[in-house]
């Protein structure tokens, strides 16, 4: 006996059993064959989210890093501004300024990359936009507010410093 596994219709399989009755005819229904077709895209799906979500991840870390690294290294700078009168929310607002232009900048030349990774990776996109402002926006945003937060804490914390301290440190 031959078992021969296929998707077919019933009229079919009636005709192929009356030809040969020795044959063993299983049909399977479309949805599940599809489904079975298909397993393999969404497991490289999940890893792909999986990886991009670590991506993100330890952009976010590394942006953390970078710019609480330069507060650190306008310590001085900062507790001289303060020696000299300057209000603690002006000198937030100063150090913010510019690590945003850092961040913009950053974007920027992300935005470039993830455009032409998104214009090669467009053939194992199916029926996704590759090109989708609802993702760019949200992962700009998560970035935006980690790059502002990283600098925030630690001028918060420069701030309020002794700045004869802030001086003494370096």
């Amino acid at each position: 006996m031959r078992a021969v596994a296929t998707t077919v219709p019933v009229q079919i399989t009636n005709a192929l059993a009356r030809l040969d009755p020795s044959v063993r005819i299983q049909t399977i229904p479309l949805s599940t064959n599809l489904n079975q077709q298909l397993e393999a895209s969404r497991d490289g799906a999940a890893l792909a989210v999986i990886l991009g979500a670590g991506a993100l991840a330890l952009a976010t870390v590394g942006t953390l890093g970078v710019f609480a690294y330069a507060v650190r290294q306008r310590k001085r700078e900062i507790g001289i501004r303060i020696a000299l009168g300057a209000q603690p929310s002006r000198i937030v607002r100063v150090v913010l300024a510019g690590q945003s232009n850092a961040a913009l900048w950053g974007l920027g030349v992300g935005l470039l990359g993830a455009i032409a990774a998104s214009s090669v990776l467009r053939g194992y996109l199916f029926g996704l936009n590759p090109f989708d402002p609802i993702t760019y926006i949200g992962v700009a945003a998560a970035l935006t507010v980690a790059g502002l937060g990283a600098s925030y804490l630690p001028v918060r914390h420069a701030t309020r410093l002794d700045p004869a301290n802030a001086l003494r440190d370096e």
